[in-house]
């Protein structure tokens, strides 16, 4: 009986960093917009930083 020859993988690896990344509209999406723009957000909205915040461990027994 002879073995089936294998069919050479030629799909995108996704594990290559210069790989571009796109989303549903079918556009490419930058991530360094995207990082800035959270970071915006994140800044108006006037949440603490998680050291500041009195709820970010709740379990410590310590706590003020």
């Amino acid at each position: 009986m002879k073995r089936r020859r294998h069919i050479p993988d030629n799909r995108l690896d996704w594990r290559d960093p210069a790989m571009p990344v796109i989303g549903k509209s079918g556009r490419e999406i930058d991530h360094t917009k995207m990082t800035l723009k959270a970071n915006l957000a994140m800044q108006a909205a006037g949440e603490p930083h998680w050291r500041d915040d009195p709820t970010y461990n709740l379990c410590r027994k310590d706590r003020q």
